[in-house]
């Protein structure tokens, strides 16, 4: 763990299924983002931080029996069922191989400190004319602002608002960086790729989003103990992010670029 200081306790008893909730949430956008790339049967795939294996799951069933899916992950207990599975370290460990036609990390980077040199190893496993997708979050600041304007009923975004700036301290105080996803096109044209685009993603959950509700429940108490809030707020927003409510999950940000060839 000396490259990435993770916020979240992977033995946390509901972190399956709040990482299974973050993949329903994003799972359209995600997916056709890739599928704009070209993604078709047979390309070589590389899922960076595969977490609960959505993603890698949905690539192999593109590409199909003449491709194949490499899925990477600090912590692989989740990946069960997947042909090529890798405990691999993406800010640390060599490149586990090269000429991918695809590599994709969603909510990954912006928890390594050595975001830049995680970038790098990505861009070296893909081959030339290859694509590199990150995917990452964005809820401090003017995002907060807009989350909480698009929240109703006005309590529940009073309540929300607080907790997403403090969830943003925690993620600082740990090394990863809640605004990293706004630079991100930035960051791939500086890094040498080519036919940069990007999108943000921004759905309207109604009824409540676990993903949201579980990643407050599960910071608790790094929010508590830094003082950013007391234990009954923290409690009091998890509970009213369910029943007859209007959110904004973190906006995600979806940025491309080509390797050159």
């Amino acid at each position: 763990m000396t490259n990435m200081t993770y916020v979240f306790e992977p033995k946390w008893q509901h972190e399956h299924a709040r990482l299974r909730s973050l993949e329903t949430t994003f799972h359209d956008n995600t997916t056709a983002v890739l599928t704009a790339r070209g993604l078709s049967a047979g390309w070589k795939c590389l899922e960076v931080g595969a977490g609960a294996g959505g993603v890698a799951r949905w690539l192999a069933s593109r590409v199909g029996p003449t491709g194949r899916v490499v899925a990477t992950d600090r912590d692989t207990r989740f990946l069960a069922g997947l042909d090529d599975v890798r405990d691999h370290d993406i800010a640390a460990d060599p490149v586990i191989d090269e000429g991918f036609d695809l590599a994709h990390a969603r909510t990954v980077l912006e928890h390594i400190p050595d975001r830049g040199e995680a970038l790098a190893r990505m861009i070296a496993a893909v081959r030339p004319g290859g694509w590199v997708v990150i995917e990452d979050v964005s809820f401090e600041g003017p995002a907060a602002d807009f989350m909480a304007a698009c929240t109703a009923p006005e309590d529940l975004a009073a309540a929300y608002h607080p907790m997403l700036n403090a969830v943003a301290k925690v993620f600082r105080a740990a090394g990863a960086d809640p605004t990293y996803a706004r630079g991100l096109p930035a960051h791939l044209a500086a890094a040498g790729l080519e036919q940069v685009g990007a999108q943000i993603y921004a759905p309207v959950v109604h009824g409540g989003c676990d993903w949201v509700r579980m990643t407050l429940d599960h910071l608790r108490d790094p929010i508590v103990s830094m003082g950013l809030a007391t234990a009954e707020e923290v409690g009091r927003a998890c509970d009213s992010l369910d029943g007859d409510i209007f959110h904004v999950p973190p906006l995600m940000v979806s940025a491309w670029g080509r390797r050159p060839l």
